[in-house]
């Protein structure tokens, strides 16, 4: 077994009385967990959460056969890539070892509406108000049931708990498994981490209306047909041709889907941002549902512009939760950072300045957002930020 009490990237970034981090970009073996929990205080860390990045490993079949021998509970997923210390990974690995009680509860076969998940019959433990109402969300993004299985856990857990978390999984078009637990790694599933310490949730993303409100007038889950009983890739277009000055003539509908995702804005709400992907015989493909009947705004919004806007929204965040010795999680969206190439590194420097913590932040580069709303309603969103504060 490697010794890693000495090595360098056994990196703590925080060590206080609820949970320590710990960082890995080169040993990326099975080792590295394994030597940290056979050396772990097994009465000071209760549980722990792993955040992988999607070349961490070239095969976790090793790591899939350690899990299920691990007597704490485990959770966590593979994202595309993790974040540390203001820094984008595809091969490191981020362990939490969380000194206070953890619950992990991972539903299975989620696109199956006659699984778990989806029974009405709630156990009584899982309906016990938890003090702080804390809880980190993990899902398959490739199960294609995702916000259906979002309200579903809604309607399960009676508004009970604050989620932040993101959509796991690799890029590419190969559904592989994902969600990480005492089971091993799954596929098709959601999982749900419950703290027994503070936490407070922002989503930002900085993305600005340029028309609109318009009607959903008809739509089937991501696809949207008609937007004021328009043909939708059409209206699409002509809607972005008439409140923007540069001449989109000779622009594709690929290129525009670059640079204008979608807005929906339910009563009450924050604005939740759809990424637009493909198109067929005028329907639009998004990221993400869209409601028939919804209200729904063209966004616009260039790299520098969405940086400033991100960092004023944190400003506020910031002068409310001012506790010492918070981590700091940050869930960004893949597509956000594709669409702002080099800009994402400035985006993720400006967001650990403008919370001004002494300890890195961490987290991950995912496929959509998942926080819960003023409601107590948990979405999904699209090229944005939720940055999670525990403490």
């Amino acid at each position: 077994m490697t010794n890693l009490s000495n090595n360098n990237n056994n990196n703590t970034s925080l060590n206080n009385d609820n949970f320590t981090v710990h960082f890995d970009n080169k040993i990326k073996k099975v080792d590295y967990l394994q030597n940290f929990i056979e050396n772990s205080n097994t009465s000071e860390v209760k549980g722990i959460t792993l955040f992988l990045g999607s070349d961490y490993m070239s095969d976790l079949s090793p790591l899939d056969h350690y899990l299920k021998t691990i007597d704490i509970p485990i959770s966590g997923a593979v994202f595309p890539e993790i974040i540390y210390d203001n820094k984008f990974y595809k091969d490191a690995a981020i362990i939490i070892a969380w000194k206070s009680d953890i619950k992990v509860k991972t539903f299975n076969d989620i696109s199956n509406h006659k699984s778990e998940l989806y029974d009405e019959a709630i156990p009584a433990e899982e309906t016990t108000q938890n003090d702080n109402s804390s809880c980190l969300i993990f899902v398959d993004s490739r199960t294609g049931s995702a916000e259906e299985a979002l309200d579903a856990l809604y309607y399960r857990s009676d508004n009970e708990y604050q989620y932040a978390g993101a959509g796991a999984g690799y890029l590419g078009d190969e559904q592989l498994p994902c969600i990480i637990s005492n089971d091993g790694i799954a596929g098709d599933a959601l999982q749900t981490v419950r703290l027994s310490i503070k936490q407070k949730n922002k989503v930002t993303y900085g993305w600005t209306p340029i028309s609109g409100p318009h009607l959903v007038t008809s739509s089937t889950k991501n696809k949207v047909s008609t937007l004021d009983y328009l043909p939708m890739a059409e209206q699409y277009r002509n809607l972005i041709a008439k409140n923007v000055t540069e001449d989109i003539t000779e622009l594709s509908l690929n290129d525009l889907f670059a640079k204008y995702p979608l807005g929906i804005h339910h009563y009450g709400e924050d604005m939740i941002v759809r990424d637009p992907y493909g198109f067929e015989e005028g329907t639009i493909e998004f990221f993400g549902e869209v409601p028939e009947f919804s209200n729904v705004y063209i966004l616009s919004g260039e790299a520098d512009q969405l940086i400033k806007d991100v960092e004023i929204s944190l400003q506020q965040f910031v002068k409310e939760t001012q506790e010492e010795n918070s981590l700091s999680i940050l869930f960004t969206c893949i597509g956000r950072r594709s669409l702002m190439g080099d800009k994402s590194d400035d985006e993720l420097n400006v967001i650990s300045n403008t919370l001004n913590s002494k300890q890195p932040i961490i987290g991950t580069s995912s496929f959509g957002e998942i926080a819960t709303n003023q409601e107590g309603l948990v979405r999904f969103h699209a090229l944005s930020h939720v940055l999670s504060k525990v403490y």
